[in-house]
């Protein structure tokens, strides 16, 4: 339902994806609300932002060079509240959806080739989550 609802953002701003974007994917978000529809690209983002946030979580905690384009993106959005958090919390603690349908062509060798000597799904790690305390801040592994 959440893919549809992109899709149907999309078309009312008059754009249709090819068959190879993801409506969901993080740079066709960004480039619809910088080029089409701003307030909706935005609503967008706001919708889905407890995975936005756990993206830049386990971007930075691995040291990747993305880490900072999507921390880039999270400082354009309010700061997170209560149940937003726990929304986080609870994506990590469950980990990703394991439906794949749409997924092939990114999952495969040519877009990545350690997934060339993979046997099988390769899993990434979960970011650990700062859990808040009325006394302390302390890290916990998911």
């Amino acid at each position: 339902m959440a893919l549809l609802r992109f899709k149907q953002a999309y078309l009312a701003a008059g754009l249709e994806l090819s068959d190879e974007e993801l409506p969901d994917h993080l740079c066709v978000v960004l480039e619809f609300g910088a080029t089409a529809d701003l307030a909706v690209g935005r609503q967008l983002l706001l919708d889905h932002r407890a995975g936005v946030e756990l993206l830049r979580l386990s971007l930075v905690e691995s040291g990747s060079p993305w880490a900072g384009a999507v921390q880039a993106v999270t400082a354009t959005l309010p700061t997170l509240r209560g149940d937003e958090e726990q929304a986080v919390h609870r994506l990590a603690a469950e980990g990703p959806p394991a439906e794949e349908v749409g997924l092939t062509p990114y999952g495969t060798p040519a877009f990545d080739a350690a997934l060339a000597e993979a046997s099988g799904p390769v899993d990434l790690p979960m970011p650990r989550i700062p859990v808040r305390s009325s006394s302390n801040v302390e890290t916990r592994s998911s």
